[in-house]
Order: C-alpha cells, then structure tokens, then sequence
C-alpha cells in the first residue's frame, strides 16, 4: 500500500478502492450549457497520473467533509470561456482480483488522441484550440501524444489533436524520471512472484533515465521551440513540488522542468496532494487560473510567438512563479502583499 501510494499521485487510501480498474473515458464537466455555447469554448483536458482517477486526481477533502473537485466545483465558473473536460484511462499497476492493462506511455497518448477527436467531432469543435492539464505520468502522456502527432500524417487523430495544442501545465511531471520510481519497480517485480495482476511495464518508464524518457526529453523540447516559431506556439507551465511524499522527494524541480520552455512555478505540496484545492482563496488554485486565462487571451489574441514569459517571481505560502528564461539569467524577488 505504502508503494502503491508513493507513485500514484492521486491513488485513495483504501487499497481496494485504489485499485479497482478505470475505463477510458472522456467526460465533459460543464455539460449545463448548450451545445452550440460549446462550440466557442476552449477546451481544456485534464489528465491524471499512474494509478489515478478522472475524478480523484483532483478531488481535495474540504473542511466539512465533503469532497471538492475544483475543476468542476471552482474552475468552470472562474474560467467562462473554457470548455472543461476530464480523461480516465486504466493506469493501475496492481490488483488483487482483475487483470491490470500492460500498455505503455505510448498506447495511453494515442488512446488519449482517439478519445478527444471523438469527443471534439460529436460537439464540432474539431478546430478549436486545446489546453491540457496534466499530473505526474498524465504530463508524459500528453507530452507523447504531441511528439507522435508532430511525426503522424495529416489526418490522423493524433496529428488532429497535437496541432491544435496551444497550452499546456504540468503538475510534477518527471520529464527526468523519478527515484521512487526505481524502488517500486523492484518491489513490484518480487510482488508479482506471488501476485500474478502486476504491471512494472509504465514504472520502470518512470525510472531515472530511462530509455523511454530519454528519448521524450530529447523529442519533447525540440516539438516546443519549434512550434514557438510558428503561429502554433504552445505556452507551457511547470508546478513542482516543494515537500516529500511519504518522506520520499517524489519530482524535484529538475526532473518536472524543461530549461528554456515556459514558466516554472512551486508548489508547497506534496505530489499527492499538489494538484487538489479546497477552497478558491488558495493561492496555487488563483495561480492555475491565472496560467489557463493568459493561455486563453494568446490564443484568442493571437499574440505573437516572439513574446516572452514573464520576466518576475511571485512567492507566497504556497507557490512561487518565475520565467525559466535562459539558463542563468537573475531575476529580481518582489513580494506580494498579504
């Protein structure tokens, strides 16, 4: 229980609960208005991480409680213009009763793909530009899903859905990997001697320099200065966590960061607990709308891709924002006031 919960990102705490497999699913959130309002929507997609949930990846226990799921409960009324959908794919790596998927990074970024142009046709928003919002292994998910659209034929789903990214936050994607990732993977090969419903197959991705993240860190980066010279810029936001999970630094700011790409901000969090906001006061949550509205205003003002991130840091109790910018470039402090 205790492995399952240092790699899920988002897994409950009842194992048997955690464990139960999730369907491939795209639901859209703000469903209460009518279809042709949705069509002038930008759609933006969240994805969770390994061993997530649709829903649980972003659901906090609120002080009475209850349960928040914020991108239902907040962000639908606080962004207006956004057409908020959710994705759950089958990501546990271990059952006790049923058969656990054996696919990769790969096979969840085109099933992801398949999904969403399914979706987007039914409410004809096939042209609509997207922002994804991402968790742990969802961020790679997505970030793969680009990388295969970029090299696909026109036409294709995932083709479809990469050219039309415009935005995209990370909530402590390894883009380097994970150590907790590499201490999992050899208990989960000595669990599976006994306990035959294991998957070591998307962990051992997640392993510091693995060949799998290798090869995305290359591919990745390159999609995105390559695009920011094109009128398809992608704006990028990285959240990284400040404290252990389970005593154990899950993503540190080096592995959940891309140097040169977008803006990077901190969370004072762990990684379970860094993409769930009880109230709207909090200040990461304030933060995330402010990223997905200034997505929203480039896209729809078409500025142009010459335009650079912020040149400033914002710290408070729970996040601090700043522009990655060239690698060793100083930025000056200001505080915000309480």
């Amino acid at each position: 229980m205790k492995t399952e919960r240092l790699l899920t990102g988002s897994l409950p705490a009842v194992v048997s609960h955690c464990i139960a497999p999730q369907r491939l699913k795209i639901e859209l959130i703000n469903i209460n208005r009518p279809i042709r309002a949705l069509s002038m929507l930008t759609p933006v997609l969240f994805v969770h991480g390994l061993g997530g949930q649709r829903r649980g990846t972003w659901t906090a226990d609120g002080d009475d409680g209850q349960d928040v799921f914020w991108p239902e409960q907040f962000l639908a009324q606080d962004l207006p213009k956004a057409r908020i959908l959710i994705f759950g794919y089958d990501s546990k790596f271990l059952s006790a009763s049923e058969s656990v998927s054996q696919n990769r990074m790969e096979n969840y970024a085109a099933d992801l793909c398949s999904s969403l142009a399914s979706a987007r046709s039914s409410a004809d928003t096939s042209k609509r530009p997207i922002l994804l919002v991402a968790h742990s292994l969802g961020g790679l998910v997505c970030a793969q899903a680009l990388v295969i659209g970029d090299r696909s034929s026109a036409g294709t789903d995932t083709h479809s859905i990469s050219s039309c990214v415009r935005g995209m936050v990370f909530f402590g994607t390894p883009f380097r990997g994970s150590k907790a990732a590499g201490l999992s993977e050899r208990i989960l090969r000595i669990v599976g001697m006994f306990w035959s419903n294991t998957s070591a197959a998307n962990v051992k991705d997640l392993t510091e320099d693995s060949e799998t993240l290798r090869i995305l860190r290359s591919a990745f980066p390159e999609l995105l200065s390559k695009r920011n010279e094109s009128p398809q810029k992608i704006h990028v936001t990285f959240f990284y966590e400040q404290l252990k999970t389970n005593r154990v630094m899950i993503v540190d700011e080096e592995s959940a960061t891309i140097p040169g790409q977008g803006e990077k901000i901190s969370i004072r969090a762990n990684h379970l607990d860094m993409c769930k906001f009880e109230t709207r006061e909090d200040d990461v949550y304030k933060t995330v709308v402010r990223q997905l509205e200034k997505m929203i205003a480039k896209i729809m003002n078409g500025k142009p891709s010459s335009e650079n991130a912020p040149k400033y840091q914002i710290r408070n109790d729970r996040c601090a924002i700043g522009s990655i910018g060239d690698v060793g470039s100083q930025v000056n402090n200001f505080q915000i006031p309480q």
